[in-house]
C-alpha cells in the first residue's frame, strides 16, 4: 500500500481562493483610503481658497472705508451686487471681475503662479489648475447696510464628477 497523502485539486482550489478573498480585501480598503484623501485634500484647499476671497473682500471693505469714509462698500465690491464675480488674490492689490467672459469655457478657472499663488490669469508661466473660484454679493436686509457673501470654489474630480465648497459670511457697514 502508498500511505503518500497529496493535495487534492479541490483542496489546492480551495485554499487559493481563501488567499485571494484575504488579499483582496485589505487592497480595496486601501484602495478606497487613497481615494477619500486624495478628496480631503482637494476639499482643504477648496476651503483655504473660499477663505482667502472672503478675507480679502473685507479687507477691501475696510481699506475702502478708510480711503472715503462716507462710503463704507468699495465701487470695487460694488460693482458685484447681485451678479457672480471673480476675485484675483495674489497680487497685492486684489482685482474683482465679472465671472461671465469669454476667455474661456470656464472664466473662473484659477491658475498656480511659479511663486505658489492662486490666480485667475491664464498667462503661459502660469498652471492650470482645477480649482474654479465665484463670489456674489446680496443684500442681506432692508437696507444697505449688511450684504450677504457667498464664495463658491469648485473643482473637477475623478471621473468627471464636480465637486463643491460653498463659504457663506456677511459684511456690514460698521458706521451706519
Amino acid at each position: 500500500m502508498n500511505t503518500q497523502r497529496a493535495f487534492t485539486l479541490v483542496e489546492t482550489l480551495v485554499a487559493i481562493t481563501v488567499l485571494m478573498i484575504a488579499i483582496a480585501g485589505p487592497l480595496t480598503i486601501a484602495s478606497k483610503s487613497l481615494k477619500s484623501a486624495l478628496y480631503a485634500r482637494d476639499q482643504i484647499v477648496a476651503n483655504y481658497l473660499a477663505q482667502d476671497a472672503l478675507e480679502v473682500v473685507k479687507n477691501i471693505r475696510d481699506n475702502g472705508y478708510l480711503e472715503d469714509s462716507a462710503v463704507w462698500l468699495p465701487l470695487s465690491l460694488n460693482g458685484c451686487k447681485n451678479s457672480v464675480c471673480k476675485i484675483d488674490t495674489a497680487s497685492d492689490s486684489p482685482s474683482i471681475s465679472s465671472a461671465n467672459g469669454a476667455e474661456s469655457s470656464d472664466p473662473a478657472r484659477l491658475y498656480l503662479t511659479p511663486e505658489g499663488k492662486f490666480t485667475h490669469n491664464g498667462a503661459a508661466a502660469n498652471t492650470r489648475t482645477m480649482f474654479s473660484r465665484t463670489m456674489e454679493f446680496t443684500k442681506a436686509s432692508t437696507n444697505d447696510n449688511e450684504y450677504s457673501v457667498k464664495i463658491r470654489v469648485y473643482w473637477d474630480g475623478p471621473g468627471g464628477v464636480v465637486s463643491e465648497e460653498v463659504l457663506y459670511g456677511s459684511i456690514y457697514n460698521a458706521i451706519r
